[in-house]
C-alpha cells in the first residue's frame, strides 16, 4: 500500500467517525445541570428562662438576656406554700413546699409545666407528700432526693433524706423511703457521679457547727457510707456542683451578714480538694446556681443590698465581675430552662 493510499484511507475514516458522532458530537444529549443544594435548615432560636420562688409562695419567670442578665419578668402568682427549692427534671419544674406554722403544715413537692405560650409555671400539682419539713430537692438518675429538716431544732441529728422513684407514666414521685439519716438541719443536696453532698445548716445557736456530708450512692440509689467531710462552716445553706467543682454559700460575719462562696475540687474518691474562696464580700448568700458561665447567688434580701448577684465564672473556679439584681421580692431559689423556638 502506497503512502497516498494510506492517507486516503485515514482521511475517509476520520470523516466517517465525525459523521457517526466522533469528536465533538454536536447532536449528543447534553448532561443535565444538577439541582442546587438545599438551603441549610435555619438554626433554631433558643431562649433561656429563669424560674424563681419566693418565701411567700410566688413563682416568677424571667427571660434571660444573651449576656446573662435578667430581662422581661412574668408571673409572680401565688402557687406554692413557703417554697424553698426549685429544680428541673425532664422538662418539668419541681418545687418543695415547706410551710410549717402552727397547725398549718404543708410538706409536699409540686410539679409544674412551663410549655404554655408565656412559659410561666402552670398546671402545678402535688406529686409527693408526707415529708417532715422538707427543704431541698435534687435528681439523680431515676430518683428524686428530698432533704427533711425534721426535728433538728430539738435533736442535733434528727434530719434525713427521702428517696422517691420518678414515675413518668403517672407523673408523680412514688415509693418514697428514707435513705439517709443523722443530718443536722439538712437544707440542700447535690450530686456528682456516684456521690451525694448535703449541706447541714443548723442555725440554732445551741448547735452552731454546720457541715457538708458526703454519701456514696449505690446501684439501688440509696445513700451509704455518709460522713462529714467539711465542718465548722458558718451558716452553710446553698450547695451545688459545676464542672467537677463543688460550690457552697456561707456567712463570715453574723453581725453584718457578710458572706462568701467557696469552691472545692471534687476528687475521684468524692473527697474535696483545694477549697478556696471563689468570691467574698457578698451580703447574706443563701443559695447558688449556674447557667451559661454565670453564677447566680440568691441573698437573704435586705433593701440595701441586691436580691441576686450575677458573677462571671473564671477558669480558676473563682467568681468575678459580680453585679447586683434588685427586686421587690425576696427569693429562695432559682432554676433555668432552655426552650427552643421562643
Amino acid at each position: 500500500m502506497t503512502i497516498k493510499t494510506i492517507l486516503t484511507v485515514a482521511i475517509s475514516a476520520s470523516a466517517l467517525l465525525a459523521c457517526n458522532g466522533g469528536g465533538n458530537n454536536q447532536n449528543s444529549t447534553p448532561v443535565p445541570t444538577p439541582p442546587p443544594a438545599p438551603a441549610p435548615a435555619p438554626t433554631p432560636y433558643i431562649s433561656t428562662y429563669s424560674y424563681l420562688v419566693t418565701p411567700y409562695g410566688a413563682g416568677e419567670r424571667i427571660q434571660m438576656n444573651p449576656d446573662g442578665t435578667f430581662g422581661v419578668s412574668w408571673g409572680g402568682n401565688i402557687l406554692f406554700d413557703l417554697p424553698t427549692s426549685i429544680v428541673f427534671n425532664d422538662g418539668f419544674a419541681y418545687v418543695v413546699n415547706s410551710a410549717v406554722a402552727g397547725s398549718f403544715i404543708i410538706n409536699s413537692v409540686s410539679r409544674c409545666n412551663t410549655d404554655g405560650p408565656m412559659h410561666t409555671l402552670a398546671e402545678c400539682k402535688t406529686v409527693a407528700n408526707g415529708f417532715n419539713w422538707p427543704y431541698g430537692i435534687a435528681f439523680n438518675k431515676e430518683y428524686a432526693y428530698i432533704t427533711n429538716i425534721n426535728d433538728s431544732y430539738t435533736a442535733l441529728n434528727g434530719g434525713y433524706v427521702s428517696k422517691c422513684k420518678v414515675d413518668k407514666l403517672n407523673e408523680s414521685l412514688e415509693e418514697c423511703t428514707t435513705t439517709g439519716i443523722g443530718y443536722s438541719f439538712p437544707r440542700n443536696i447535690t450530686f456528682f457521679e456516684s456521690y451525694a453532698y448535703i449541706a447541714n445548716s443548723n442555725n440554732s445557736f445551741s448547735y452552731p457547727n454546720t457541715a457538708i456530708s458526703r454519701c456514696q450512692v449505690n446501684e439501688s440509689g440509696d445513700l451509704n457510707q455518709c460522713t462529714n467531710i467539711l465542718t465548722s462552716i458558718n451558716q452553710l445553706s446553698g450547695i451545688t456542683v459545676y464542672y467537677g467543682y463543688l460550690y457552697y454559700t456561707s456567712i463570715v460575719n453574723n453581725s453584718t451578714g457578710e458572706g462568701k462562696i467557696t469552691s472545692c475540687q471534687i476528687l475521684r474518691d468524692g473527697s474535696l480538694n483545694a477549697c478556696k474562696t471563689a468570691v467574698s464580700n457578698l451580703y447574706a448568700p443563701i443559695n447558688i446556681a449556674f447557667n451559661n458561665s454565670h453564677a447566680y447567688i440568691i441573698t437573704n434580701k435586705n433593701n440595701l443590698y441586691p436580691s441576686i448577684y450575677i458573677c462571671d465564672v473564671n477558669i480558676d473556679q473563682t467568681l468575678s465581675n459580680c453585679s447586683g439584681f434588685s427586686s421587690s421580692d425576696q427569693y429562695q431559689a432559682i432554676a433555668f430552662k432552655e426552650i427552643i423556638g421562643s
